[in-house]
């Protein structure tokens, strides 16, 4: 310890003989001697620990850059889905059951007559009715309507107008049109299209009622 007291005053004893001009250096050496230490004990081992941190943070960026784009796209998908539900609803708006063919020829028949389009004749053709869609719930079918009829162009062209804008689901298949002789009136056939659908669970109680009533009379003899 008290080598170590020598060794201090002569230093202090150095320092206080030295021109004043030269502290300045050792000023600046000590200095530089402190940098120098704090790098190698402090600075470089935190600065390694960031060079190796660099990718994990990186790959952290692009997860969070992917899981937004994921987020931003699950947010138009909803969007998307809840459009087609909609669009589904409305056509489902737009197709009656298979019960309701009278009362779609009755529409029918009011839009004709409110367009001064004279129906002589109007029946569904069910022998030619062909299944479109067939599911778990519902079966569609494509059912032709033929009417005959009298009318003039305006009032025809007046009458299908009517039945495409009409909330139940139309579609003129095919059309003929004949002039009457001594009349400002046309003779017109026409087929027109309509969709109807059947619950598969009325087919399905239906088929297990006539499944069992042969098993009942057979039963009863």
């Amino acid at each position: 310890m008290a080598k170590f007291s020598d060794q201090s005053d002569k230093v202090v004893a150095k320092l206080q003989d030295m021109d004043p001009k030269n502290w300045y250096y050792v000023f600046a050496a000590i200095i530089f001697v402190i940098f120098v230490a704090d790098y190698f004990l402090l600075m470089k081992p935190q600065l390694g620990t960031l060079s190796k941190m660099n990718p994990e943070i990186k790959k952290l960026s692009d997860n969070l850059r992917t899981t937004k784009t994921d987020i931003a796209r699950i947010t138009q998908y909803k969007d998307q889905v809840q459009e087609l539900k909609h669009q589904v609803d409305q056509l489902r708006l737009r197709v009656r059951t298979k019960q309701e063919v009278p009362f779609i020829i009755e529409k029918i028949s009011r839009m004709a007559h409110k367009n001064d389009f004279k129906v002589d004749q109007i029946m569904p053709n069910t022998l030619q009715e062909s299944v479109l869609l067939e599911h778990s719930e519902r079966t569609y079918y494509d059912l032709p309507i033929l009417i005959e009829a009298r009318s003039t162009y305006h009032d025809f062209g007046r009458f299908i107008n009517a039945l495409e804008s009409d909330d139940t689901f139309f579609k003129v298949d095919e059309f003929t049109v004949a002039a009457m002789s001594g009349s400002r009136l046309n003779t017109v056939k026409m087929t027109l299209k309509t969709i109807v659908y059947d619950e598969n669970t009325a087919k399905e109680e239906k088929a297990a009622k006539e499944e069992k009533s042969p098993k009942d009379a057979k039963a009863a003899k």
